[in-house]
């Protein structure tokens, strides 16, 4: 079987340089399109992890964190007695109630460590109730607890808790001295 060149039909060179250059052509375009994806990809994750923090944002979180932390800070308070409250700390006694003995409960600011952070201490254990802190000053009227905080970002944020256990154990001691 002898085979003649000339009589089979094929492409021409012309025909093949045209298909090639098409072939290539999309490929180029389908390779930009994936590295323009990919960009578009990495932005979005950076984005994601690592939004710039504007002073609203900033300062609406805090807002938040602050109403979230007198809040808990006031549910914890409730029933406790016997409060110590000093420059940069508050000391006040609670009913363990698996024990149901008085534990002692210390909210300040770590000795050691992050100072930033405001900290629970109770059975040798701690819960962290705020972050970001420079400088923490409570003081007690009556039955009122007011906290003055200063955050790194210097802004100052002022509560008042009211502790109704406190009022009730102070009328309990005046009436045990009459």
């Amino acid at each position: 079987m002898a085979m003649n060149l000339k009589s089979e039909s094929g492409f021409t060179l012309l025909e093949a340089m045209v298909a090639l250059m098409m072939t290539a052509s999309i490929l180029l375009l389908l390779m930009g399109s994936l590295l323009q994806a990919d960009a578009i990809n990495q932005k979005m994750v950076s984005d994601a992890q690592f939004y710039e923090e504007t002073q609203d944002s900033v300062v609406g979180d805090r807002q938040i964190e602050w109403h979230l932390f007198l809040n808990q800070l006031e549910n914890y308070l409730q029933g406790s007695i016997d409060p110590v409250v000093g420059e940069n700390y508050l000391e006040v006694k609670e009913m363990d109630e698996e024990t149901n003995r008085l534990t002692p409960v210390v909210y300040k600011q770590p000795d050691s460590g992050s100072k930033r952070t405001f900290l629970q201490y109770k059975n040798n254990g701690k819960i962290r109730m705020l972050t970001g802190v420079e400088k923490v000053d409570f003081s007690r009227e009556n039955g009122w607890l007011t906290l003055n905080f200063k955050f790194r970002n210097n802004q100052y944020y002022t509560g008042r808790i009211w502790v109704e256990s406190w009022i009730k154990e102070k009328e309990e001691i005046e009436e045990i001295e009459d």
